[in-house]
């Protein structure tokens, strides 16, 4: 939904070079991976970090829910990110999208 595309915007305002390094992964010819059905992914471990009260420290800490689910997510793009290009991944080493 909306939120999906809010933090995929995060992203890119965030850190607008992380944010073009995995753009550019996402389609390279070898480890090309389906950036937006991961990124709706993604917002919903968010969601569930925060439904289940794992972000809280970090919402108090700066203030906001919706600033911590935020940082949650970016970094969860990044991890995935390191860890699908310096492992040498394809599309082939995924699972089903859920």
């Amino acid at each position: 939904g909306m939120l999906g595309l809010t933090q995929l915007l995060c992203l890119v305002t965030r850190n607008f070079p992380n944010a073009a390094a995995i753009h550019s992964l996402s389609r390279d010819q070898t480890q090309e991976f389906p950036m937006a059905p991961l990124s709706i992914n993604l917002t919903h471990i968010a969601l569930r970090a925060v439904r289940c009260g794992l972000l809280n420290k970090e919402a108090r800490r700066l203030g906001s829910v919706w600033a911590a689910a935020d940082a949650f997510y970016c970094g969860a793009f990044y991890e995935f990110y390191s860890r699908w290009k310096n492992g040498g991944k394809t599309i082939m080493d995924s699972g089903h999208v859920k």
